[in-house]
């Protein structure tokens, strides 16, 4: 039982960067695009893990906690690595958007504005005519960049959403506090009125 209290504190920006190989896979196709090995990667370890699932209903008498420390997807690279251009080459279907644009969705009612940021980052870099897609995309991201409290990308994203959508919905960007601004939120994206809905 832990009985130290804990301690919180702001680290410099500075920490928060992150060094990124020439030839890394890292910005060059994100996670959560479902072409992504990451993905895919992700997949093949619930896979093993369900395995282990399967044998001990066969076998309840085998040592659980062992097969699961023991669980590794080391040869997930031997094994695949000669699918990772195709997968990460393939084309863009209708199936992957609407996967995105669902998560999307959930992610802003759930008021997890950061991971719906996140998410929209990855239709952003996919080679996809976005406009036509999402075009009330750089509105909604600035309102979820203004809910979160990161201003500077909020009016960035704000700009270029009136070179793309014809909806102006306004930003008060004096409200400081966290619950007012996700409340301002929710009531511009989800405002049949005001603007388009994901």
């Amino acid at each position: 039982m832990l009985t130290e209290k804990a301690r919180f504190c702001n680290i410099p920006k500075v920490l928060t960067f992150k060094r990124d190989h020439p030839l890394s896979q890292t910005g060059q196709i994100v996670y959560d695009d479902p072409r992504s090995r990451r993905r895919y990667h992700k997949a093949f370890f619930i896979q093993r893990l369900r395995q282990i699932i399967d044998l001990s209903k066969k076998n309840p008498e085998i040592d659980i906690e062992e097969h699961i420390r023991s669980c590794s997807t080391e040869d997930f690279i031997p094994t695949h690595q000669h699918l990772f251009e195709q997968w990460e080459n393939q084309p863009v279907t209708k199936q992957m958007l609407e996967f995105i644009l669902q998560q999307i969705a959930h992610d802003i009612q759930m008021n997890r504005f950061i991971s719906a940021v996140i998410k929209m980052n990855v239709l952003e870099k996919m080679p996809i005519r976005l406009e036509e897609i999402y075009p009330a995309f750089y509105l909604h991201r600035a309102v979820c960049f203004y809910a979160a409290g990161h201003d500077d990308e909020a009016k960035q994203d704000w700009a270029r959403s009136k070179e793309t959508s014809r909806l102006n919905p306004k930003l008060d960007f004096s409200i400081t506090s966290a619950d007012k601004r996700r409340q301002a939120a929710q009531a511009i994206l989800f405002e049949k009125d005001e603007c388009q809905q994901i």
